[in-house]
């Protein structure tokens, strides 16, 4: 039977900025246009992606982006505007990071079992 208790991102799970422009602009023009177009067919498919996970996917992911596209990817902002504490501001970054990464308010963990050689979903 599966469990239903809340999933919570582990804290110190790292996040990374991937600085790709120096690699992006060492490409050839056409190696530069696949990449654009391809990047392009991606985000528009993520919002398919989210329709399907769930109803709310898609409202979750739009607030994400305009809360980011507000503050300019400075978070802190958010604690003098909105009266909110740094502590809360990092668990919504966690979240939203989680939301991102999985593409979806739905958190899967995927885990190997060594002996069967075969993986377990678990939802």
């Amino acid at each position: 039977m599966a469990s239903h208790r809340a999933r919570v991102p582990d804290q110190a799970s790292p996040i990374y900025h991937l600085a790709i422009k120096p690699l992006f602009d060492s490409l050839p023009p056409r190696d530069k246009l696949y990449a654009h177009y391809f990047s392009q067919a991606a985000w528009k498919g993520a919002r398919i992606i989210l329709r399907q996970t769930s109803l709310e996917s898609e409202a979750i992911f739009n607030f994400i982006i305009e809360a980011y596209r507000a503050c300019e990817g400075e978070w802190s902002q958010f604690e003098e505007v909105c009266a909110v504490t740094g502590d809360e501001v990092k668990a919504f970054l966690s979240y939203a990071g989680l939301f991102m990464y999985n593409l979806g308010n739905f958190y899967v963990s995927v885990t190997r079992c060594e002996r069967r050689q075969d993986y377990v979903l678990t939802v």
